[in-house]
């Protein structure tokens, strides 16, 4: 959903919540995996005249296709988690983005995750908007594990050591009580 009055120019500089973890180190490995794979197919094809022969332009596409997806999907895996600006919040799951203002926020408030309906074993960032919605976010904490214990989790979005989690849910309840981010800092030249 895109919020009005939430598109000016400080939109533009969004910040990720929590940093990176390992997984989206790893989709970043797999991003760099992918396009050196691109790279050297096609300069591969191009070296063999593997383009011109009769019924491979076809069998291309459909591989260059295919890398199209590869590197979609790695893409928004990688970028999936919660990025706040000087005037608003965006929660970016791996299928959809939705940005809110600061304005629209109510409370900041950590709720087991849902998965299918059902309370996972992780701990949440929720959002509580004024109307009244809740809108839970890709970032969770990391769940103590109990050894012999089947536990169900979510797998998508950051996963977060206990006080990394519970500090970036002390930073957003703060920006969200200010309207904004703190000013940023010196700008480096262009």
């Amino acid at each position: 959903m895109l919020v009005a009055g939430c598109h000016d120019r400080s939109m533009r500089r969004w910040r990720r919540v929590g940093g990176w973890t390992a997984r989206e180190r790893v989709a970043a490995g797999l991003l760099t995996w992918g396009v050196a794979l691109i790279a050297g197919a096609t300069i591969m094809f191009v070296r063999h005249g593997i383009l011109w022969r009769h019924g491979a332009l076809l069998g291309l596409l459909g591989l260059y296709g295919a890398f199209a997806a590869w590197i979609t999907f790695v893409w928004r895996l990688m970028r999936t988690g919660l990025y706040t600006s000087d005037t608003g919040i965006r929660v970016r799951w791996l299928l959809r983005t939705r940005t809110y203002a600061w304005s629209r926020l109510r409370a900041i408030d950590v709720a087991p995750a849902v998965l299918l309906g059902a309370p996972t074993s992780r701990a949440a960032i929720w959002l509580e908007l004024v109307d009244g919605d809740r809108v839970e976010t890709p970032v969770q904490r990391r769940a103590q594990r109990i050894p012999g214990l089947l536990v169900s989790t979510k797998n998508v979005g950051p996963v977060l050591r206990s006080d990394r989690f519970d500090r970036v849910v002390h930073d957003l309840e703060q920006r969200a009580r200010a309207g904004s981010l703190p000013p940023p800092g010196p700008q480096r030249p262009r």
